[in-house]
């Protein structure tokens, strides 16, 4: 990958996570963090989540930018989970396709809706080693229901922290398939933006082991994973431009994709 490739300025912003004296990963998400903005969207997901789980739902969390005040209008997305008393695993469940277009045309400055189910027994019951204890306990804010937060064990920066590197290759799989029965320019653009990010994310976690430190903020990966790897840095700087600035063209975004994840693929284990 050249560096011709039409990057422009993406302005440096986000941070990595806090720790506390022990090492501990401090959560920085806040009810009173959340952008006025975005205050009829988050009660809308919240709205959408009883409406359809009904008696079943027992609590519904966020996480990502929004509960950190950091959102980004038109480039940010609401990622939720909702915690149920009767399910059996994790899963997106079969109307959140539904509810993503319904919420995005309610809330246009909004780049998506994610809507996760989980069983709460499984969240409380599952090994040190689950990551969606990591992310909750780390990135969630509760908003709706009992929080179970207190009750989940404190994390560090360790492999929990590893969630996108291992499942590049599948991603990009499912993505060809995507490609291969073809794609509306609005959907070609969420396709961009979600490998991108997960990409980005990626390179810092190739790292994480030197970094000893952890973010989800899209510049702070950039930087740590190009300061160890020059030589990939323009490519993972494409890959940031079109994370926050996504393209309709297919194959560039393709090419990209199959050049990091094959680079990745070689690196040492």
């Amino acid at each position: 990958m050249t560096g011709s490739t039409g990057v422009t300025g993406v302005e440096p912003r986000g941070s990595f996570f806090a720790v506390d004296a022990q090492g501990f990963l401090i959560n920085p998400c806040r009810r009173n963090l959340i952008q006025p903005r975005w205050d009829d969207a988050v009660q809308a997901v919240i709205d959408t989540y009883r409406q359809r789980l009904g008696p079943k739902l027992d609590s519904v969390y966020l996480r990502g930018s929004v509960p950190c005040g950091t959102a980004i209008e038109g480039v940010s997305d609401l990622d939720s989970v909702a915690l149920v008393l009767d399910q059996d695993e994790a899963e997106v469940p079969d109307w959140a396709l539904e509810a993503d277009v319904d919420l995005c045309d309610r809330f246009p400055f909004v780049s998506g809706f994610e809507l996760w189910t989980m069983p709460r027994r499984t969240l409380l019951l599952a090994e040190g080693a689950d990551p969606f204890r990591f992310v909750l306990k780390t990135q969630g804010l509760c908003v709706e229901g009992p929080d179970i937060l207190p009750e989940l064990p404190r994390c560090r920066v360790d492999g929990r922290a590893i969630q996108h590197l291992p499942h590049l290759a599948e991603d990009l799989e499912g993505l060809e398939d995507d490609w291969a029965a073809g794609v509306e320019p609005v959907e070609a653009e969420e396709i961009c933006t979600w490998m991108c990010k997960r990409l980005v994310r990626a390179g810092l976690e190739l790292v994480l082991p030197e970094e000893g430190r952890y973010s989800r903020d899209l510049w702070p990966c950039y930087e740590a994973f190009s300061s160890r790897h020059p030589d990939m840095e323009p490519a993972m700087r494409q890959a940031l431009e079109w994370a926050v600035r996504p393209t309709d063209m297919v194959e560039p975004v393709r090419r990209l994709s199959h050049e990091l994840v094959d680079w990745f693929g070689r690196q040492p284990a």
